[in-house]
């Protein structure tokens, strides 16, 4: 995963819209899946921004809840997975937006002191959601959320959902600024500041992960040499020379490690070690060492896989965590 060290710039522009995260701004965007209103007043307000077009003029207000089903988000979340992601309509249903989004570990705690009035909403799981709407109205329509996750030590964002229909709002670059913006507030203080936002894992394969690349400076964790590094230029070509292999690094002790391959230690490791590794496979939870045999014919790279699994996660966590065969 990668984490922003610093704040980004408070102000994006392109060609399709403007707006300013501190404060109030204004956004050019047409709407055409909202019915056209009035001409309204275009009196910024603090944590708001005013839609600046023709017609219509709306607000884009945001408010914060704990992490919660409701038909109106669940909808949202549909239409965006089978729009964006192109999901199996089949596949998303209650159980699984709360199993993915909603039913996590955390536990709801109130905000530490210290935040004042920069995050009052507590620690634990939120929605931070972005409804349009007219000033004055109390119809509005939900065309964003942020997947929050909040502890005392770290701001996770880890998933946004948007309306098809409102890409030109980039609301998750909005979304992403005016989080950093909240982490320098909640930072003021703080010894390390920089190392309080994070916004998920990486996969290099995936093109819809590259946006992450936009917010520098950031760094990506390395489990090869267990620290984080740059997110520079010389990681990416570490990332398309192998984008499953240790991440470049400066130091000479770190060239050592990046010059000793992983498979190394793997020759090496004890096999009882393989035997404690649990396995959900053909819907089963089953000991590798039970199905080993069979699993030689049908996965035969699935041994050196656990290897590498075991060598990555630790001993430890191998045993207590489960591998998933597909």
């Amino acid at each position: 995963r990668d984490s922003l060290r610093r704040r980004a710039k408070a102000k994006f522009r392109s060609k399709q819209l403007s707006f300013q995260v501190a404060g109030a701004g204004y956004i050019n965007v047409e709407v055409p899946w909202l019915k056209p209103l009035e001409q309204a007043p275009t009196k910024a307000k603090k944590n708001s921004v005013v839609l600046n077009n023709k017609n219509p003029k709306l607000r884009l207000s945001t408010s914060v809840d704990k992490a919660h089903f409701s038909p109106e988000i669940f909808e949202l979340y549909a239409k965006y997975q089978v729009c964006i992601h192109k999901d199996p309509v089949e596949r998303i249903t209650h159980q699984e937006f709360k199993a993915f989004l909603v039913d996590t570990p955390l536990v709801s705690t109130p905000s530490p002191f210290i935040w004042n009035s920069a995050w009052p909403h507590g620690c634990g799981s939120s929605f931070r959601m972005y409804h349009l709407e007219k000033e004055g109205d109390s119809n509005r329509t939900l065309v964003g959320f942020a997947v929050l996750d909040i502890l005392p030590d770290c701001f996770y964002s880890s998933y946004f959902v948007w309306h098809p229909e409102a890409r030109k709002l980039s609301l998750g670059v909005l979304s992403a600024l005016e989080e950093i913006d909240i982490v320098q507030e909640l930072a003021n203080g703080e010894e390390n500041p920089e190392h309080m936002y994070y916004i998920g894992y990486y996969v290099h394969s995936n093109k819809q992960m590259r946006y992450k690349r936009q917010y520098q400076p950031a760094e990506l964790y390395c489990p090869y040499l267990n620290k984080w590094v740059s997110f520079d230029e010389s990681t990416m070509k570490a990332l398309e020379r192998n984008p499953h292999g240790p991440l470049s690094s400066t130091s000479s002790n770190d060239e050592k490690a990046l010059k000793e391959p992983l498979q190394g230690g793997m020759e090496n490791m004890d096999e009882s070690v393989l035997s404690t590794i649990t396995l959900l496979w053909k819907h089963t939870i089953v000991w590798y060492k039970d199905v080993c045999d069979e699993l030689e014919v049908s996965h035969p790279n699935l041994r050196s896989e656990l290897r590498m699994y075991s060598q990555m996660v630790g001993p430890e966590l191998a045993s207590r965590m489960m591998y998933v065969v597909t």
